[in-house]
């Protein structure tokens, strides 16, 4: 997907999460042409609205012309057992 025109608009990652038990710290990775970037976040047990700006994830200007992935990193050793809720992931 070629997000460049809404990077260079200064546009955002929006979505809503939530961690049944715990507050965790997540790391929301974008996976872009040829490199990963990311911004950290941290849960609540309720759900919570985010707004990222897209230039907040950083990289270079001409790797936003192909969004592969988005992902949300939870490391093992940060987790005893959790469930964690993502919806309306878009970009405006």
């Amino acid at each position: 997907m070629d997000i460049y025109n809404k990077f260079t608009q200064n546009k955002s990652l929006c979505f809503s999460l939530k961690s049944e038990c715990h507050r965790l710290n997540i790391i929301v990775e974008l996976r872009l042409k040829n490199q990963d970037v990311q911004y950290h976040i941290q849960t609540s047990r309720e759900w919570e609205d985010y707004s990222i700006s897209l230039r907040e994830f950083g990289g270079a200007d001409t790797e936003w012309h192909v969004l592969k992935e988005v992902k949300f990193l939870i490391f093992k050793n940060d987790i005893l057992k959790d469930t964690i809720e993502v919806r309306g992931i878009k970009i405006i």
